[in-house]
């Protein structure tokens, strides 16, 4: 699909990724199976080691896609906030690399974003599976579940987890309240929502079930859980280090004049 390089679209979807080649891939076509098309996508490849730019090649025809990679593990708060600032969508929606939306998610967001509520923030319920991305299948012995409606004083009390691939939000409202903490390694989402709930931001949820998130041994959740203290303080002295160097952005594959069998244009930033 060709974009309109004067026209400011409505969604900006930011995936951040980490050696999640083909898991990414998933996440990529539950956005372009969007019932609303007005979004751009942006991948932010956190200096993965896998072959993550090459499957991307694929996507590379529609010119809503494009993928920056970082040259140095920085972690995903930082990622997010590269791909808010290489964005220019009036809204703001972020989407981990294992998690899939439903077709009607941006669809269903937009239409809350538009109500007489005017919310700065709007959130959907989800769908969490326990899921084998080895053999890319759900695991029988672990049923489905779905989160239930909530105060959002109960974040407060950390007895709700509300993640990011289902939260959407005004660009302008993160541009007042700021963006993703970069030192922060957990958490990070609580920490931001916490913000924004003391700013006085008007939250929106729609009581509905719009998006699948796949718990794995190979998430950063889980990565995080089974790390040593002492392992976890290497990690954060290597990220503070590279996120310290600055202008880590070096490398922006853009899609610009990129046909399906054409590899991406790089560009200096």
């Amino acid at each position: 699909m060709i974009r309109d390089p004067y026209k400011t679209v409505r969604f900006a979807v930011i995936i951040p990724t980490y050696n999640r080649a083909g898991i990414l891939e998933q996440a990529v076509r539950s956005v372009m199976r969007q019932t609303f098309t007005d979004w751009e996508l942006c991948v932010v490849d956190d200096a993965s080691t896998d072959d993550t730019v090459e499957h991307m090649r694929a996507y590379c025809y529609d010119e809503r896609i494009h993928l920056v990679r970082l040259e140095q593990n920085c972690g995903e708060s930082f990622a997010r906030n590269v791909g808010i600032d290489e964005t220019q969508s009036e809204l703001v929606a972020f989407l981990d690399s294992d998690c899939l939306w439903y077709p009607t998610y941006l669809e269903k967001v937009n239409a809350a974003f538009l109500s007489q509520a005017a919310p700065d923030v709007v959130s959907t319920f989800i769908e969490a599976i326990k899921w084998d991305p080895a053999a890319d299948r759900t695991e029988d012995d672990w049923a489905p579940w779905i989160n239930l409606p909530f105060r959002l004083h109960h974040m407060t009390k950390r007895s709700i987890w509300l993640g990011p691939s289902q939260v959407a939000l005004k660009r302008d409202l993160l541009q007042r309240v700021g963006y993703y903490d970069n030192y922060i390694d957990e958490a990070e989402d609580a920490e931001l929502w916490g913000r924004l709930y003391m700013k006085g931001a008007r939250w929106c949820f729609i009581n509905e079930v719009l998006f699948t998130s796949r718990r794995h041994m190979q998430s950063q959740t889980t990565e995080r859980q089974t790390m040593t203290p002492e392992q976890k303080l290497a990690r954060w002295d290597q990220r503070k280090a590279a996120i310290a160097i600055g202008g880590p952005r070096t490398l922006r594959f853009a899609e610009i004049g990129c046909r399906k069998d054409d590899p991406f244009v790089v560009h200096s930033v």
